[in-house]
């Protein structure tokens, strides 16, 4: 669910999309900008309760679980620590991007903060970032 749905109505719609094709489980990730945009966590918490409980009621047979596509920003790391972005499913992962003309060494640096706060950093769209498109190598 990038992006989310604009509507309820669409929302409903993509749950009964995804159970027809047998899909059981999904990771909402919206967009969240650390630091430079507010993202509304109890009302984003909400709105999943509200999409599991439907599903439930209709017994669509499909969780959806929190995460976030986390536009990378100096404030992730603690904003994860404090509990106010969640991570992919609870999990230790995290879902990361970057702007596409972003240097390899903030990139690099960006992965070690989140490793050394005890994330495990997944980086969202790694074909747009163009010094790894220029230097594929650097991915390792």
């Amino acid at each position: 669910m990038d992006d989310g749905p604009a509507t309820l109505n669409r929302s409903i719609k993509m749950l009964h999309a995804a159970s027809d094709d047998g899909i059981r489980r999904i990771i909402a990730t919206p967009h969240v900008s650390p630091g430079l945009i507010e993202f509304n966590g109890p009302e984003y918490i909400e709105k999943l309760d509200m999409l599991n409980d439907y599903s439930d009621m209709n017994q669509l047979d499909v969780a959806i679980y929190p995460g976030a596509e986390i536009m990378y920003t100096d404030r992730a790391a603690q904003l994860l620590t404090e509990g106010q972005i969640p991570t992919l499913a609870g999990s230790e992962y995290v879902l990361v991007e970057f702007i596409p003309d972003e240097e390899y060494e903030l990139i690099y640096e960006a992965m070690r903060s989140l490793a050394n706060a005890g994330y495990i950093p997944v980086v969202a769209h790694v074909e747009r970032y163009k010094c790894l498109v220029k230097k594929p190598a650097l991915i390792d």
